[in-house]
């Protein structure tokens, strides 16, 4: 090896040792705490609509903070001015409208804006309202007890929680997604998402779609019309459930139907593993299978049907009168 080339893999090297030495002698100054190299100033701010204002919509898009929303007895908003967003907010004709504009400059403020992660949006909204639209990175939903004609999520990371609530268009598109439904009316939901874990307890919905690349996916008591859900990693759970509809589709499928009451199945997986029990009179339903391993097929005495294909498959089906 050259000796100028040795020289600069030397000088390289000695560089990047009196680096992690400098950075490891800064953070023991700060505690390691990284949030201290976070160079943005934040401002607490409120809003509170007036009591002679109605609101019934909000709209909210925030590029770079957290957002909870809550119920509450009036419309408010606690939020923060940062000196590197511009954060309008605003209510006219009904509509409560909050947006963001975030301008990322890492020579003035730093490149670590992780401050922003304790400093989240609340916002309280009453019940009865049209409808709540959250464009964001990182939401945290929290219902109990509320109905809302439409609720429109898309974020990054949302943690979903409705409990004893009348949603009438439930709509969520999100990277991250962990949901929880229970004992719960709504009047349709569309699932959109990378990573998705949903729970569904007790839940009247005439058609729910959950399309996912990983999705978990449980529901009990629940009373859904059209069920359908397409996902590459599909772990599908129902129990003591009731579907008029059901369509299942993953690469790899891994489905458990217990004490379900279905007119029309179809599961689908190139992998499937499937442990089905359905409650209904068996003479009733046609048997459609497609791939080794599967239930024998047989034509029903009714319009009632289970359709199942894959290529490489484990199946079991049986049925329970009750």
């Amino acid at each position: 090896m050259k000796k100028g080339i040795k020289i600069s893999l030397a000088v390289s090297v000695f560089l990047v040792l009196l680096g992690a030495v400098i950075f490891i002698i800064g953070m023991s100054v700060l505690g390691w705490d990284f949030k201290r190299l976070d160079a943005t100033e934040y401002t607490a701010r409120s809003f509170a609509v007036r009591e002679d204002t109605s609101v019934t919509r909000v709209v909210i898009d925030v590029a770079s903070f957290p957002v909870e929303v809550v119920k509450g007895d009036a419309v408010s908003l606690e939020y923060y001015d940062a000196t590197n967003s511009e954060v309008t907010v605003e209510c006219a004709d009904g509509v409560l409208t909050v947006r963001e504009k975030y301008d990322f400059n890492p020579f003035v403020t730093g490149f670590f804006n992780i401050g922003r992660m304790d400093r989240k949006y609340k916002l309280t909204i009453a019940d009865g309202m049209d409808a709540v639209t959250l464009d964001g990175v990182n939401a945290n939903i929290e219902f109990d007890g509320i109905t809302i004609g439409e609720l429109a999520v898309r974020t990054t990371n949302t943690d979903i929680s409705v409990i004893s609530s009348n949603i009438g268009t439930f709509e969520v598109r999100s990277t991250n997604l962990t949901l929880c439904v229970k004992n719960s009316e709504l009047g349709g939901m569309t699932v959109n998402g990378t990573n998705v874990g949903a729970e569904i307890e007790n839940v009247e919905c005439p058609k729910m779609r959950i399309d996912a690349t990983n999705l978990d996916f449980d529901a009990s008591g629940a009373h859904i019309d059209e069920l359908s859900s397409d996902a590459t990693n599909n772990n599908t759970e129902l129990r003591d459930s009731a579907c008029t509809k059901l369509d299942i589709t993953g690469t790899n499928g891994d489905y458990e139907l217990h004490d379900v009451a279905v007119d029309t199945a179809v599961l689908h997986a190139t992998n499937l593993d499937a442990e089905l029990r359905i409650v209904g009179i068996a003479s009733e339903y046609t048997v459609i299978t497609t791939g080794r391993n599967m239930p024998p097929q047989r034509i029903g005495s009714t319009d009632k049907s289970i359709t199942l294909s894959g290529t490489n498959n484990d199946v079991s089906l049986v049925f329970v009168e009750r």
